[in-house]
């Protein structure tokens, strides 16, 4: 059991160190994706408020992009 504590630290997988040598964008686009998880599974922030908005779809006429032709994307 003592040995276990003694390798316990350095036996698992550097989390920190996998974090902070990732690219930049990937970085915050993994930050961004556990925080907004975290917060809806908190109840602080809902689903719906996430994919849509009153606002912008009926004032600001944000209804959808364009249709674009297959052999553009």
């Amino acid at each position: 059991m003592d040995q276990m504590g003694a390798m316990g630290a350095q036996a698992g997988f550097p989390l920190e160190t996998w974090f902070w040598e990732m690219p930049l964008c990937t970085r915050w686009w993994t930050t961004a994706t556990v925080l907004t998880s975290a917060l809806v599974q908190c109840q602080i922030v809902t689903p719906f408020q996430l994919f849509y908005s009153f606002r912008a779809v009926f004032y600001k006429n944000q209804v959808f992009p364009p249709p674009s032709p297959p052999f553009l994307t």
